[in-house]
């Protein structure tokens, strides 16, 4: 008999990629954008923003030797930032550690640091359009254990391993048939899908319920959905029905499709509290890919002429879209039906702690997990922010809601 390949596999060396490619997304725009921006520290009793809420009511227009107008004076106003406590812990069993050496194509330990450092930054992004809540998704329905969310996001910012509490609409904790914490089995939302399945879960769930990390109820950064929204009620430490020019511009597209005109529309609204002197060097139109693609078939219906002398190539599509001179900047974990208007200058990061490694008190970053009476055999490690993000001039931010949008997109 010959000798065959399937013999000689037995002394033949592998060949193995020497990278270890993405099967997903993890983009941190929006957060990259902000982190870019200003950052100012602050502390547990929070940093003081002043805001001017009245102009001196005081004039007349006097005939000669007049008593002067009565006097008057404007006023002001102040919020309070604090800042937000965010963990992500990683864990690895130290036999394989001890395996981390010239033989493995990657470093075992660095590769799972780096890789837990973007997801930590992709779950910031995540937070920098929500508005201070925590939710991750919205309950469409539900039967036992399987979940099916709805609303923009469907399933897609829930992670398969992720541990979860649901609270009400009105930010009860569901509690029925005793306080439970689910763990997420299975997620179909990298298929397309919008359905998880969990090991248990209240008896009580209903639709427009939202899911939450464990422990983490109105404990994330307040994001776009927080600060530029036009609806009477707190914002950090302010009673915006008392005070209603501390709100930003909100139009509702009541399901209507997206026109140039709507655009318009909006930033006309936005300039009754904004003015009309309004660079435009520092704005942005910030929104998901759904509503780039809309406002790209406007400009697809367009009479044009296309060039062909001198071209190689046929190129019908627009390189990129803008509106009125605003850059438009695209991030997945934008609202599918919301677009934003911002002045990207007015927001800061206001912190105690920027993202990095969690360090103990003797400054180790990596340490025995421990248990009762004594530790496991496996090392942890922790990233870590204290932060909140702040709008320093919600004036001069709009937002369109209530967009159409394509499936499947």
């Amino acid at each position: 008999m010959a000798y065959s390949t399937t013999d000689a596999t037995v002394l033949m060396t592998d060949y193995v990629e020497p990278d270890v490619r993405d099967s997903f997304q993890e983009e941190e725009n929006t957060f990259k954008a902000f982190m870019e921006g200003p950052k100012v520290r602050t502390n547990v009793r929070g940093r003081r923003i002043s805001f001017n809420i009245a102009p001196n009511p005081s004039y007349g227009s006097l005939a000669e030797g007049s008593a002067l107008p009565v006097g008057g004076a404007g006023g002001e106003i102040e919020a309070k930032v604090f800042y937000f406590n965010q963990f992500m812990v990683g864990e690895i069993n130290k036999e394989v550690l001890e395996q981390d050496n010239d033989k493995a194509i990657i470093g075992l330990l660095s590769n799972r640091q780096t890789r837990d450092n973007v997801t930590f930054r992709q779950r910031q992004n995540v937070w920098m359009f929500g508005n201070g809540s925590g939710s991750l998704a919205v309950i469409a329905s539900s039967v036992t254990t399987t979940i099916v969310m709805g609303g923009d996001y469907g399933s897609e910012n829930i992670i398969a391993g992720s541990r979860l509490w649901f609270y009400t609409s009105a930010g009860v904790r569901r509690v029925g048939g005793g306080a439970v914490t689910s763990t997420v089995l299975t997620n179909d939302s990298l298929s397309g899908g919008t359905t998880i399945t969990v090991d248990q879960v209240p008896n009580d769930l209903a639709a427009t319920d939202y899911a939450v990390y464990e422990n983490s109820s109105a404990l994330a950064p307040h994001g776009l959905a927080y600060h530029v929204d036009d609806a009477s009620g707190t914002w950090f430490t302010i009673n915006t029905a008392t005070y209603p020019t501390i709100k930003a511009t909100v139009h509702d597209a009541a399901s209507n499709p997206l026109l140039p005109g709507m655009i318009d529309l909006t930033q006309a609204k936005a300039r009754k509290r904004t003015g009309v002197n309004v660079p435009v060097n520092d704005r942005a139109i910030i929104s998901h890919v759904t509503q780039e693609y809309n406002y790209r078939q406007l400009g697809y219906e367009l009479f044009r002429n296309v060039a062909a002398s001198g071209n190689n190539k046929l190129d019908l599509g627009f390189p990129g879209a803008a509106h009125n001179g605003m850059r438009w900047k695209l991030d997945l974990n934008c609202q599918r039906s919301v677009l934003y208007g911002l002045k990207l200058s007015d927001f800061a990061i206001v912190f105690i702690r920027l993202p990095g490694f969690y360090a103990l008190a003797n400054g180790d970053k990596l340490w025995q997990k421990p248990t009762e009476g004594g530790v496991y055999d496996r090392l942890q490690f922790a990233i870590c922010a204290r932060y909140d993000l702040v709008c320093r001039e919600r004036r001069n931010q709009w937002r369109i809601i209530n967009l159409p949008y394509p499936s499947g997109i």
